[in-house]
């Protein structure tokens, strides 16, 4: 698998003295601070936090979580461009030969001027499309589609590695063929579809999410255009024989950390802030997992309910299910837990 396509591999580490497994996949998201205001954001980005991590703050933490073979690290925001010391961070991060940086983009803050200084420090940007013209701005903002096709032309006339995801709305849903074409046109290295989740700003616009039936439907469509192209097309759909027999991807501690340096294991998930890596001058992830206390917000309260909800849901699976909703009742029950 190219290098450019690490974004969509899901490689863990796991602590067999605990069962407890280590995503070598982390989030880090430098701002909540961005230029659109999406309907299904699941971090409600918009305005900065009233204190963010500086730059030496999050080239330190980066450089511990390479130290702890978490080499898949995803930049996101809010929009990450935004902070006008981002190329500063990623010029003075200790890279391993292993290390994948990608980011997360709307490309509003990407041009002529700084693209081959981005392109010489990102392996793999992530771009957001999600449909034809009118349904991606009715989820996005009035002109955004326009934004990022300009990105896209840019992307190919510069030869950047980059892939395409679509978040399927309710009403987005004819649109696959659409972002396909996209995906084609301007050479990207691969297309992921999504579901909407129910967290962020998405709880208020209920309208968007999809049902089972339409999960169903696109599940089919994409393994229709996985055999018709070349472009390697992904989804974030929980299938049936995986969530039985790669147990252990599901047990997975995957980190997300926040723009003020609180470290949490699940996107959105703030209430189980596990630490932050602005308390120290330094932090070592195998120390904290070694030392993991029982209370509410450790990690090992945080495991406990991952494997309770995998067994809840591999107890209830049915003869003809195709996809379970594990990662909706996780969501549900870390909720609860929090009441």
């Amino acid at each position: 698998m190219a290098k450019g396509m690490a974004y969509f591999m899901d490689n863990i580490i796991i602590d067999s003295t605990k069962a407890i497994g280590l995503s070598k996949s982390a989030v880090f998201e430098i701002t909540k601070q961005c230029n659109c205001f999406c309907k299904h954001c699941f971090t409600n980005a918009g305005n900065k936090l009233k204190f963010e991590m500086n730059a030496q703050q999050i080239i330190r933490a980066i450089d511990e979580l390479i130290t702890a073979n978490i080499n898949f690290i995803t930049i996101s925001g809010g929009e990450p461009t935004i902070r006008s010391d981002l190329i500063c961070v990623l010029e003075k991060i200790k890279r391993r030969s292993d290390t994948v940086i990608g980011l997360f983009t709307n490309g509003f803050n990407i041009s002529d001027a700084n693209i081959n200084i981005l392109k010489n420090r990102i392996d793999q940007f992530v771009v957001s499309i999600d449909g034809q013209k009118n349904n991606h701005d009715s989820l996005r903002g009035t002109g955004t589609y326009d934004k990022v096709i300009e990105l896209l032309t840019l992307f190919s006339e510069n030869d950047v590695i980059f892939s395409i995801q679509m978040m399927v709305s309710d009403y987005s849903f004819q649109d696959l063929s659409h972002i396909v074409e996209l995906g084609i046109k301007y050479n990207a290295s691969g297309l992921k579809f999504s579901h909407i989740g129910p967290q962020g700003r998405a709880l208020t616009n209920s309208d968007i999410f999809i049902s089972i039936n339409r999960k169903l439907e696109l599940l089919e469509l994409i393994k229709v255009l996985q055999t018709q192209i070349e472009v390697p097309i992904e989804h974030n759909f929980i299938l049936k024989e995986d969530f039985i027999n790669k147990k252990d991807q599901f047990l997975k501690i995957f980190l997300h950390i926040e723009p003020d340096g609180s470290v949490f294991p699940y996107y959105g998930m703030n209430e189980y802030t596990l630490f932050n890596c602005t308390e120290s001058n330094s932090f070592n992830l195998q120390s904290i997992f070694d030392n993991f206390i029982d209370s509410k917000n450790s990690i090992r309260a945080y495991y406990n309910i991952l494997s309770d909800v995998y067994d809840e849901c591999l107890q209830n699976v049915r003869h003809d299910d195709v996809i379970i909703p594990y990662e909706e009742l996780l969501i549900e029950r870390m909720i609860m837990n929090l009441g």
